[in-house]
């Protein structure tokens, strides 16, 4: 591990070429393998690049950017700068990547926590629904119950009313024989 000649450490330990690993981004970004400075115009900009990567936590995009205004400037004094131009290139674009990633979790998030609160709704009305269901089919077997009753007390009214209507038949019979046999005009014999 090289620090860098403000100190800092920040590491990329997740490139593509083998032999980066352990860098801090300015010796990533120069495409150098180490920091010691021993060429001079690697060494400043080792320090620029250094001195930047403090506010590059805090502002990574601005950061970039500058460092990509800085190269083009090196450029015309005849720096070959096509490396360090194409990783803060790379950067960009996995800043703007992330950045696209985080507002669509966010979203994700959001929906979810819409979904969520839409099946816990769901879920209590299904709830109350059931109980509903419970209590309609409790007052159906109440209501099957005082139908079977109202059935039987019918049924027992029909035969209430037959045996009411054959004694007060076999009464009107005897009582009208009785009142003929009285008046004299009928014959029993």
């Amino acid at each position: 591990m090289s620090p860098t000649c403000n100190g800092s450490e920040a590491l990329i330990d997740d490139t593509s070429d083998n032999d980066d690993y352990d860098q801090t981004l300015a010796a990533w970004i120069l495409g150098v393998k180490s920091s010691n400075g021993s060429d001079k115009s690697n060494g400043e900009l080792f320090h620029f690049v250094g001195e930047s990567e403090k506010s590059a936590t805090s502002t990574p995009k601005s950061t970039l950017e500058g460092f990509k205004e800085c190269f083009a400037e090196l450029e015309k004094y005849g720096f070959d700068v096509t490396t360090p131009i194409s990783r803060i290139n790379m950067l960009l674009f996995l800043i703007e990547k992330q950045v696209s990633t985080e507002k669509r979790l966010k979203s994700n998030a959001k929906n979810m926590k819409k979904e969520v609160n839409q099946l816990q709704k769901h879920k209590e009305d299904l709830k109350a629904v059931e109980c509903k269901i419970l209590e309609l089919q409790s007052q159906r077997a109440v209501l099957k119950q005082k139908k079977k009753d109202a059935s039987e007390m019918q049924l027992c009214a029909e035969d209430l009313d037959k045996e009411i209507h054959y004694v007060g038949f076999g009464t009107t019979v005897s009582a009208s024989c009785s009142v003929l046999q009285m008046r004299g005009r009928l014959d029993v014999s």
